[in-house]
């Protein structure tokens, strides 16, 4: 197992087969980038448009760092400083609507990351390590228990309406209540509900709407 065939399980099976702990050959992170592409490719046609393009950096960045992140939850001998060094590199890119599309590839498998973490060990480092990128990436954390959305900047959101309806669909498939705390997101999610919110039971949303079906 290596790092290519770990994408390729990853993306393609969405279970992760984690390959030994050590540095990714330059080779396979070569060959990695053109597996992200192909996958991106796939994924850009089940998503709504306009969805942001793709940008490859992000993606690349995400994926080592989900790699690695996977590895030290298997490799459990690794001190708290060494994971922290490692996974808390920041992606030298502007933080728009491009870059949280294109982190998402990956990083929508973080929920079970996380749950696979805590299973483990409930006060495990990692997992707050980990915790730390579902605030920072909150397309990719819808569904996470836990999370402190009153921290998430929803504002990437607002720029791109192909994002927004990602984020409004993860909503609503994970019927995470706690994302309708920011206004404009919550008016998104009611308007894709529209006039039947039965249809959407455990987000509760009949409290968010008049008597003649309107937006309170």
């Amino acid at each position: 197992m290596d790092y290519c065939q770990f994408l390729e399980t990853l993306l393609g099976e969405g279970r992760a087969s984690v390959p030994a702990l050590g540095p990714i050959p330059v080779r396979q992170k070569a060959a990695a980038v053109e597996t992200l592409a192909r996958y991106e490719r796939l994924w850009r046609r089940e998503c709504p448009s306009p969805i942001p393009d793709y940008h490859p950096d992000a993606a690349n960045w995400a994926a080592e760092q989900f790699c690695l992140a996977c590895q030290f939850a298997i490799f459990r001998d690794v001190d708290e400083q060494t994971m922290r060094a490692a996974l808390t590199t920041s992606l030298e890119s502007d933080d728009g609507p491009d870059v949280h599309y294109s982190v998402d590839l990956v990083f929508r498998f973080l929920p079970d990351l996380v749950k696979f973490v805590h299973a483990a060990s409930s006060d495990d480092p990692l997992e707050s390590i980990l915790r730390g990128w579902a605030l920072r990436w909150p397309l990719s954390s819808v569904g996470l228990p836990g999370i402190e959305v009153a921290e998430i900047d929803h504002g990437v959101f607002y720029q791109s309406s192909g994002l927004m309806s990602l984020y409004v669909d993860r909503i609503v498939t994970c019927a995470d209540r706690s994302r309708l705390i920011d206004d404009v997101v919550r008016e998104h999610v009611l308007a894709a509900v529209g006039m039947y919110p039965d249809l959407a039971p455990h987000l509760a949303l009949n409290e968010y709407l008049t008597e003649n079906g309107e937006m309170a």
